[in-house]
């Protein structure tokens, strides 16, 4: 018998249960002839300190003949250490490594066998049939079970030097369905999940794999076609992961490429409607970016049924033509299709989110801020922007994109450990030929003041009115506020600018809440500076009115003032109070509606349901909530059920209305209500079998009472 021990360290910020070990072990279940020959020891995936730690667990079920690990940007340099350790230990045991960090470059992979010696077998891409081959050979040799096998798809390595090479890439034959039984549902994580559960728990749904895509920035594309996974395997494992995962992340490239991935999304629902304690909370995915009908009837599911996070998904990385042309990428059409979706997604009620990726080819400062503008104009809940990462085996890495378009690098340290030597690094892009490094810099600090002022919502109301009445475009608003704040009330303004600063860079951060009750994350850090803090928020808003006095005279002042009145009591406090009342000159909810600005007194009372994507009761104390209402989340600035007041209504002497305010958008209440009434009635007839009631299903997954 074959004693094997896998090892997937999860990322640091979240832990994942280990699905790529768990996926080779259920594929090699189908291979009856061998797999009676081996035994699964034990799986390594967390270790609370140092990954030392793990080092007993691996023979915790007696001494391993084979080590299987997984490589990942987030777990390599902590992997290659234990399994360094692991075989001065153990120096008969196999090591077999997969995953995207092996190096396919000949001259950067001879260098990493070398720096690695305690890798006996490499493999590179899909690692099913390479893992059944190298087994068979071990099995063969050890003579446990002699049987044919390929020795064409794998690296053979010994004592740092490369004997053999991968001639070939095996991948899963072409089938209508890939038959691989699920790690899930064979109960592979069961004892991990008993072992973990009382930690923020995250699982992986593979329903497909390959993408039809070719980005150069990405190593995901496969030289394959989509292939799919059986809809059984799929819904039995979104079974077991409603009951045992916080968050699900759906590892396909394009979730909604595939006209049954509207089923799955249905799928999901029953799964937590027929679960008496679902413990999921949302999904996170990436859309395919062109099939925005299908896209948009997954979204809005999964938003009135409270199982989103953040919308809808549109990972467009750039505006710029000549980038898109340079990064061998197409993207919606920015006229029809954006147009459309604005349209329809923000009527219903349904948030979207936009990525953008900083420093790619050929972008300028004026191109990304030009396509910033653009998209936000749109008002999407989110417009992720990240600096361009430089992946293993992605083409930029290969294909002399550096030299090309003068890219030039830093280092970036992904994980905080105390230990030096299990840091995980980074490679992020810091200049190009066209985005010299101070342009670089620049565009990073508007970026970060979207996040926090526009996004956070902190001058969202007051931005938003400028935006339309096209006083000044978003980013220029940003680039306003920096200048007035350097000039006026600089010593402030730096403390602010330090207060988002990331702790990992190795630069003094001030800190404004508890990081050893909360995960520190830099932008809930200035969030909670400048709107947590009474005296700096009032600070903050005279200043912002005195700078929209001096920047736009064309705006009457009584409206400025009274505007960014509206905006400050919109937003959430430190006093966290959970019911809110107050008064304005003008009607500013109807003007969000309906563009049009009414002087009329208004009164407003405002409140909160329930704090964070989480969707946390209230009966917390105030720091806890003024966290998680901050944006504060186990890995990212999250932004949904944050910032600002969830609802209430307001009367006038000419109108009044109680009012949903999603992400800033306000919608008619008892509108509102009534369209997620018709979801659920237009797919009460799916849910009938389940005995549960209309009125059930509106109140547990709105958390309101109709």
């Amino acid at each position: 018998m074959l004693k094997i021990w896998g090892l997937q360290l999860h990322s640091g910020f979240t832990f994942t249960y280990p699905n790529s070990i768990g996926t080779l072990w259920a594929y090699l279940s189908t291979k009856k002839d061998i797999f009676e020959h081996i035994e699964l020891t034990g799986i390594g995936c967390r270790a609370e300190d140092s990954v030392v730690d793990l080092l007993p667990e691996v023979d915790e079920n007696g001494v391993p003949d084979v080590i299987l690990v997984t490589l990942y940007i987030w777990n390599t340099v902590r992997s290659n250490k234990l399994t360094k350790l692991i075989k001065e230990k153990f120096p008969n045991v196999t090591i077999i490594a997969g995953g995207a960090e092996i190096p396919e470059n000949k001259e950067r992979f001879k260098e990493f066998v070398k720096n690695n010696p305690q890798y006996d077998y490499l493999v590179w891409k899909e690692g099913e049939i390479p893992l059944e081959m190298i087994l068979r050979r071990i099995l063969s040799e050890k003579n446990i079970y002699v049987s044919d096998y390929y020795d064409d798809c794998y690296n053979y390595c010994k004592d740092g030097e490369i004997i053999t090479g991968t001639k070939k890439f095996r991948y899963l034959d072409h089938k209508n369905y890939l038959d691989i039984p699920s790690p899930f549902s064979m109960g592979l994580f069961d004892e991990i999940y008993e072992k973990y559960k009382d930690i923020n728990l995250q699982a992986v749904l593979e329903t497909n794999r390959g993408c039809p895509y070719s980005c150069t920035f990405c190593d995901w594309g496969l030289r394959e076609k989509l292939r799919k996974f059986n809809i059984q395997r799929i819904q039995e494992e979104i079974d077991w992961m409603t009951e045992r995962a916080d968050e699900v992340f759906i590892a396909d490239a394009n979730f909604g490429i595939l006209d049954r991935d509207l089923e799955i999304a249905k799928y999901f629902v029953k799964s937590k409607i027929k679960h008496k304690n679902p413990r999921t909370h949302s999904l996170v995915f990436s859309h395919a970016k062109n099939n925005k009908e299908k896209v948009l009837k997954i979204a809005e599911i999964l938003e009135k049924f409270d199982l989103s996070r953040s919308g809808a998904t549109f990972a467009l990385q750039s505006m710029n033509p000549d980038t898109l042309k340079a990064i061998k990428r197409e993207n919606m059409n920015i006229s029809t299709d954006f147009d459309w979706i604005t349209k329809q997604f923000l009527a219903r009620g349904v948030p979207y989110t936009n990525e953008l990726i900083l420093g790619l080819p050929l972008e300028t400062k004026e191109t990304f801020f030009k396509s910033l503008d653009m998209l936000l104009e749109y008002n999407p809940l989110s417009m992720n922007t990240f600096k361009l990462q430089l992946l293993e085996n992605s083409e930029i890495n290969y294909d002399n994109h550096s030299e090309k378009y003068g890219m030039k690098w830093s280092k970036f340290r992904q994980t905080d450990s105390k230990y030096e030597d299990e840091r995980e690094i980074a490679y992020l892009i810091e200049e190009t030929n066209t985005m010299p490094r101070e342009d670089f810099k620049f565009t990073r600090l508007i970026r970060d003041f979207i996040e926090i002022l526009w996004m956070g919502k902190i001058v969202y109301f007051i931005g938003r009115y400028l935006q339309k009445e096209k006083v000044v475009t978003t980013t220029k608003f940003m680039i306003d506020i920096n200048d007035w704040f350097k000039s006026n009330d600089n010593e402030f303004w730096q403390t602010f600018r330090a207060s988002k600063e990331d702790i990992r860079d190795g630069v003094e951060v001030p800190l404004w809440y508890d990081t050893d009750k909360f995960k520190f994350h830099r932008f809930v850090n200035a969030f909670i500076f400048l709107a947590g803090i009474p005296d700096n928020r009032e600070r903050f808003y005279n200043g912002i009115k005195q700078m929209c006095f001096e920047y736009y005279p064309s705006i009457d002042k009584e409206i400025i003032k009274d505007l960014v009145y509206f905006n400050d009591n919109f937003v959430v406090d430190k006093e966290m109070s959970i019911r809110k009342s107050f008064s304005t000159e003008f009607n500013w909810v109807n003007y969000f509606m309906t563009g049009k600005l009414e002087k009329e007194y208004c009164n407003h009372e405002l409140k909160i349901y329930n704090v964070g994507n989480k969707k946390k009761s209230l009966d917390r104390s105030p720091d806890e909530l003024l966290y998680y209402m901050a944006g504060g989340h186990n890995f990212l600035f999250n932004k949904q059920n944050c910032f600002i007041y969830h609802a209430g209504s307001y009367y006038s002497q000419t109108s009044k209305l109680n009012f949903i305010n999603k992400y800033g958008l306000f919608y008619d209440e008892e509108e509102f209500n009534n369209s997620a009434l018709e979801l659920i009635k237009s797919l009460q007839d799916e849910f009938s079998e389940m005995g549960v009631e209309e009125k059930e299903l509106f109140n547990k997954f709105l958390h309101r009472q109709n």
